[in-house]
């Protein structure tokens, strides 16, 4: 029975949620951010006189705005750390900005009563004003500043990233060739020079045994210490790294993320911008006239609905239509609510002053709501994005490895066989003659020469994977049974990666002789698909599971750096080897 599922905050939400309980909002970027929010509110007071105000209240607000200096060393200073760790810390923050909202107008009517530019203090009005209007400035803060600043973040990251990959794929190639390059010279410079050596022994019939051991010699202390070697050597070579900083950001514009259906929220806006109208408007003229216009807000709202709909109408995508809509709608219905309100309202000059607050609060409140949804929105886009880049880049890396890993095996191959069978085929072409005719002195130059070109030759990326499978099937047939399967898809794409089919064929031999020595298994079972873009081979076989305190063998290790992601498990009796091969046909 599936477990009933919980249903949790949306991320930005909670992301903003978990930000308003930080204590470095009672820093210096905060206190510098509220500052010209008030200096555009005392600038309006100060140009469109009300009623109850005269003077200049630009002087009045600045100064009482320097309260927030003590208020913030206060918070900093006695409230604990832990605090500001808890779950309700947010809860806090708000309260306590709240309150320093309140100092700061209580200072404030404290120094207009003084100076002499109010007449009636409205404490009660003043002081809750000061409560709503500093959460709203913090709420747009953290909403705002704080998504723009993790989405800017999280865009870096993704461009990075890019970066990262398109350069691991360009070095990919280059730095291989660099690898098998080195290859070939450590093999010639150690080898080359022997046979060279040899050449001014051949042909001396008194010194054959003297070719023979020279010949050994090479054979034991050369070449299969050499071909060893690149079986267990790592594959960071070359790889020069990344830079992990980038210094310019594109970010998309608002007007092209922004969706209406989605970003425009009138119950939201209705339900935070309420508190602060009612108190703002109540302060501008009184209870009884707002009660009579206030039903007329809802036209405003009303608009927003319109707006919100006009996301669902196709004709209307294009992204000027789009903003047209976003700021002309709205701005005529608080136009339109206005027009109904003022005919309650006598004051010439109240008339003006009272579309102020309606269109300056209004205005943050939706905008600013609309915008953390799209950035959220898009927020989320580019980390899915991040997500596909960083699983392309380890995708990438595992290709990078595996590569390394296929070039020394051939290394390795052209070593043990071409290399190793010509130099034991000149050793038996000198020992088996008790007289070396100049024939086989022909033949043993023309096995040195063998030598020299396996040496030089490219190597070949070619391998049949469906021969392979029928070899390995016949090697250990009446001794194993293996099976092998594998989807259509699988099989097509495989075949346009080499590197990959060498690197299944060799963990299928080292899996089934693995099977058979430490399992006694005698059927085994292999399974190839696609999984996550990259090739999932499962082996099954019916032999004893994996020692628990088993440590990495050679097999082990060619896992690590052919499939990264690799497990081995026993259940029921059979055992089970799962490892994803990357394949840069499957990116």
């Amino acid at each position: 029975m599936a477990e009933p599922q919980v249903r949790k905050r949306s991320g930005s939400r909670q992301r903003i949620w978990n930000q308003l309980g930080e204590r470095s909002l009672w820093g210096w970027r905060f206190f510098l951010y509220t500052i010209p929010n008030y200096i555009v509110a005392y600038y309006i007071i100060n140009f469109l006189p009300f009623e109850v105000y005269q003077g200049n209240w630009v002087i009045v607000g600045v100064l009482s705005h320097l309260v927030f200096i003590p208020m913030g060393l206060a918070v900093r200073i006695l409230v604990p750390k832990s605090a500001f760790k808890h779950r309700l810390a947010p809860l806090l923050n708000i309260v306590l900005f709240a309150l320093a909202g309140m100092v700061k107008n209580f200072v404030e009517v404290l120094l207009a009563i003084q100076l002499g530019v109010m007449v009636d203090p409205r404490w009660l009005l003043n002081l809750s004003s000061g409560a709503f209007g500093m959460v709203y400035i913090v709420l747009i803060y953290v909403a705002v500043f704080g998504e723009r600043v993790r989405h800017i973040s999280t865009m870096s990251s993704l461009i990075s990233k890019r970066e990262q990959l398109i350069e691991l794929r360009n070095q990919r190639q280059e730095s291989l060739k660099k690898h098998e390059q080195t290859l070939r010279s450590q093999a010639q410079e150690l080898i080359l020079p022997r046979l060279r050596e040899f050449e001014q022994l051949l042909g001396k019939q008194m010194k054959v045994q003297e070719q023979v051991d020279y010949l050994k010699n090479t054979l034991l202390n050369t070449v299969r210490p050499l071909a060893t070697q690149l079986q267990d050597r790592r594959s960071v070579q070359y790889f020069d790294g990344f830079g992990k900083e980038t210094t310019k950001v594109r970010s998309v514009a608002f007007f092209e993320r922004l969706d209406l259906w989605r970003d425009v929220r009138p119950l939201v806006v209705f339900f935070a911008f309420m508190p602060g109208y009612i108190n703002g408007s109540i302060l501008l003229v009184g209870i009884d006239k707002f009660i009579q216009g206030y039903p007329f807000i809802l036209i405003t709202f009303v608009a927003l609905l319109l707006v919100k709909l006009a996301g669902k109408v196709k004709a209307l995508a294009n992204k000027f239509v789009k903003l047209s809509l976003f700021l002309g709608l709205p701005a005529a219905g608080i136009l339109t609510s206005w027009l109904f309100q003022i005919q309650y309202v006598d004051s010439q000059q109240l008339r003006l002053a009272y579309l102020v607050p309606v269109a300056w609060g209004f205005g943050l409140i939706y905008v600013g709501t609309a915008f953390v949804t799209a950035l959220s929105a898009t927020q989320k886009v580019t980390e899915r994005e991040l997500a596909e880049s960083n699983a392309a880049l380890q995708a990438e890396w595992e290709i990078y490895q595996r590569d390394f890993w296929v070039a020394n095996k051939r290394w390795s191959y052209i070593l043990h066989g071409e290399v190793q069978a010509a130099l034991t085929t000149a050793i038996a072409r000198l020992t088996i003659r008790p007289i070396i005719t100049p024939l086989d002195v022909a033949e043993v130059r023309e096995d040195m020469e063998r030598i020299t070109q396996s040496l030089s030759k490219p190597l070949d990326a070619k391998i049949d994977l469906r021969s392979a499978m029928d070899d390995l099937v016949e090697v250990w047939q009446g001794v194993v049974a293996i099976t092998y399967r594998g989807s259509k898809e699988a099989v097509d794409l495989l075949d346009k990666d080499d590197f990959a089919k060498q690197s299944i064929s060799e963990i299928c031999k080292e899996a089934v002789g693995n099977a058979y020595r430490h399992g006694n298994a005698t059927k085994v079972e292999i399974d190839l698909q696609i999984v996550s873009k990259r090739f999932e081979l499962t082996i099954t076989n019916d032999g004893k599971g994996p020692a628990e305190n088993r440590t990495k063998g050679i097999g082990s290790k060619m896992l690590d750096d052919l499939a990264p992601r690799w497990s081995l498990t026993n259940s029921g009796g059979i055992t089970t080897l799962k490892a994803r091969v990357p394949s840069s046909a499957l990116h």
